[in-house]
């Protein structure tokens, strides 16, 4: 494409005002001194402007921490100087429960932000009750036989990261929602992480600190009923540790290593040995210890999926060390189970029992690990509601694509295909209802959360997203329960993860379907663009599970006033009209096929951050041009004729006083428009013979020079008022 067809701005002279029409495939970006968001932009200021002062949420005692979750080593091209931050508030010194802002910034500047936080008025900080109290009362809830610190279990004992859990609990003062009452008012509580033995349980309790009854539940251990792997999964090559003339199930090649233990007869855990590398059937079958083998092999298939494709090293991508227990013998459902605890960063695996052969399924294990690279970007994320079945589901994609990945002769959209004893699979993400689950939001199968079991509604609301994922990935047609026609075009399960990886950035501690899907969204106009395939598949595959996504629209007209510290993308097909005002350190994308308007009402502050960007999403040569400084397009002080010639504009003096000469224009009479720095309209008039222009009247400062005469010529020439 030629580069002199990329700029056409007209200007059109009303009754009322000037409209700037752009028609062109071009970026438009305002104010060379834009604020540096690596440095001098702060995201404490930030937060202090947009939710305490705004909304009178949170005062001057807030304090937040930063997070950095950087994705600037993915190993995919569209990743490609993207940075993630996610904040956590304090209140006075106490930590917000489920809240927390998550920062996009590409290229240094602030894309988007995103996340979710509940009014505070007048909380008091000052607790009726004392800890010990408090403890008593999380204790009554739960009603176990044994806790860790009372029986000091050595699975625990022997790591340090879980040593803790030896003592007992340390209650700690937070501010969290009361889900309980289903208010989610404010409420000052005590939050108690309590691991008992028997029951198998691992669970954050909040107590009210005044009144002393249970606010919320935290499970920490994400539990899957029934997934598992038949332990007949074909010969494998596995990595493991030589010492003293024994091979261990100890893998040190990953991370900071895989280290797989199985259960004794007397409920003791060692790491499975053999004496030639040759791990038979005949050895380890009627034990059940041959289990040990597909756990360790699933997690180093886990581990190489996310090195593979995202270039991420372990769980938490600083090399996490992966510890399995296989056979575990304190378990819900008799060993019908399999757990990733977030706390002591470990992996718990059933033997089995009527529904399922030992919980050791490939999909399983990438399941459960998926859990815990969830955790590492969102750790408090609210494991009920829609925001659990999210979180589920996340976890079933990551076992589908491991699967697809590692075994790709396997039935990926079948969760527990291998090795259920009663039916053909768990669940069936390509077709929920095959399993008990839903395809639609709120259609057949799909559960009250306030009626039913917490744990019943994660696994079984999340089939909706399940769907959502297999039509993104294959694509399909059909009417929902809605009865809404749906035809999704598939982009390949490989782009779907992608996107699915991406989002993990924009997890909030509460979030629901449509919220999610809107992140879903963005993420895919960050990625492939506005224009693309994928973000129209993703939208119709959202439409097509019966969850509302707002369309990319025609025409958009846009007038809500961005602050600093704000950052917000708009998108239309043929019309975008920008009527609203950009402030100092506010950030503002504006994209459209055909044409932006920008009425008098915009205006783009000096400090800010503006692109313009108009995208022929038929042309296939798609080029760009970028210009910082004031609200112009500089074209090297130059304009084209009809011919397309460039014809040479000088302005002389330059800086000047009272006038200035301008040289290089042709025509029996040419128009001028004059726009200070912040893209303002200063003056208007007519250059007559002697081609000069009277100044004086203008105050000291830059200025923008814009020409157009009778036979179209135009250009943009800066000049500075002494």
């Amino acid at each position: 494409m030629n580069i002199k067809k990329l700029l056409s701005i007209l200007f059109i002279n009303t009754i009322s005002s000037w409209l700037f029409l752009i028609y062109a495939q071009n970026i438009i970006s305002f104010n060379e001194e834009m604020l540096d968001y690596g440095t001098s932009f702060s995201l404490q200021d930030w937060v202090h402007a947009k939710v305490g002062d705004n909304v009178n949420i949170l005062g001057n005692d807030t304090i937040i921490n930063l997070k950095r979750n950087s994705l600037n080593n993915v190993n995919k091209a569209n990743h490609d100087g993207w940075e993630h931050l996610s904040i956590d508030l304090y209140y006075k010194g106490i930590p917000l429960e489920y809240n927390s802002i998550n920062v996009h910034k590409k290229d240094g500047y602030i894309v988007s932000m995103n996340g979710n936080y509940f009014p505070l008025i007048d909380v008091n900080t000052t607790p009726l009750l004392s800890e010990s109290e408090a403890l008593s009362f999380a204790l009554n809830h739960i009603n176990a036989m044994e806790y860790s610190w009372t029986i000091k279990p050595t699975f625990l004992s022997e790591h340090n990261d879980t040593k803790y859990l030896l003592e007992p609990p340390e209650p700690q003062l937070v501010i969290c929602p009361n889900y309980a009452a289903g208010t989610k008012e404010a409420t000052l509580a005590y939050k108690i992480e309590i691991f008992s033995i028997i029951p198998f349980e691992h669970q954050y309790i909040y107590v009210d600190a005044n009144r002393g009854n249970i606010i919320h539940v935290q499970h920490v251990m994400k539990q899957v009923n029934g997934i598992a792997q038949t332990r007949y999964s074909g010969t494998q090559t596995i990595s493991t540790l030589l010492q003293n003339n024994l091979y261990y199930l100890i893998d040190q090649t990953r991370g900071d290593g895989i280290y797989t233990y199985v259960y004794d007869t007397y409920n003791n855990p060692y790491i499975l040995t053999d004496s030639d590398n040759n791990w038979t059937a005949s050895e380890y079958h009627l034990s059940k210890a041959d289990a040990a083998l597909d756990a360790h092999w699933g997690a180093m298939k886990t581990y190489d999926f996310f090195k593979s494709e995202y270039n991420r090293n372990g769980i938490d991508n600083a090399g996490l060390v992966i510890r399995n227990y296989v056979n575990y013998p304190w378990m819900y459902n008799n060993g019908d189970n399999a757990y990733w605890n977030s706390n002591t960063k470990s992996m718990y695996y059933g033997r089995g029992y009527s529904l399922f052969d030992a919980v050791v399924a490939l999909d399983v294990i990438a399941h459960e690990l998926g859990h815990g690279i969830t955790d590492s970007y969102k750790s408090n994320m609210l494991y009920s509601g829609e925001t659990g079945a999210i979180n589920e589901s996340l976890s079933d994609i990551w076992g589908a694509c491991v699967e697809y990945y590692a075994a790709p002769n396997k039935e990926h959209w079948k969760i527990g295909e291998d090795i259920t004893l009663t039916t053909d699979a768990l669940r069936y993400m390509d077709n929920p209802k095959s399993g008990n689950q839903p395809d639609t939001y709120l259609g057949t199968n799909y559960l009250d959360p306030n009626t039913n079991n917490a744990s019943m509604v994660v696994h079984t609301n999340s089939g909706v997203m399940n769907y959502w994922f297999y039509l993104l990935s294959d694509g399909g047609s059909g009417i929902n329960d809605n009865g809404y026609s749906y035809s999704v075009t598939g982009i390949g399960i490989e782009t779907a993860a992608d996107i699915i990886y991406e989002s993990l950035n924009y997890l909030q501690n509460e979030m629901t379907f449509a919220e999610f899907a809107q992140q879903t969204r963005q993420v895919a106009i960050n990625l492939y663009g506005y224009c693309s395939q994928e973000l129209q598949s993703v939208i119709d595959a959202w439409k097509a599970v019966g969850v509302t996504i707002e369309d990319i629209p025609e025409m958009k007209i846009i007038s809500d006033l961005l602050n600093n510290g704000d950052s917000k993308s708009y998108y239309a097909n043929t019309l975008l009209i920008a009527n609203n005002t950009v402030k100092n350190g506010a950030s503002a994308l504006y994209e459209s096929a055909t044409r932006i308007q920008l009425n008098p009402g915009f205006h783009a502050e000096k400090g800010s951050h503006v692109v313009m960007r108009i995208i022929d999403c038929q042309d296939d040569e798609q080029q760009t041009i970028s210009s910082r400084g004031a609200s112009y397009v500089k074209r090297n002080n130059s304009y084209y004729d009809n011919n397309n010639q460039d014809v040479s504009i000088l302005v002389t003096p330059n800086p000047a006083t009272n006038y200035i000469h301008i040289s290089g224009i042709s025509g029996d009479r040419t128009s001028y428009i004059i726009y200070d720095d912040l893209g303002k309209l200063i003056k208007v008039g007519i250059i007559f013979e002697s081609n000069d222009i009277d100044i004086s009247s203008l105050k000291q400062g830059t200025y923008m020079l814009r020409l157009n005469n009778i036979e179209n010529y135009y250009t943009y020439v800066k000049f500075i008022k002494q």
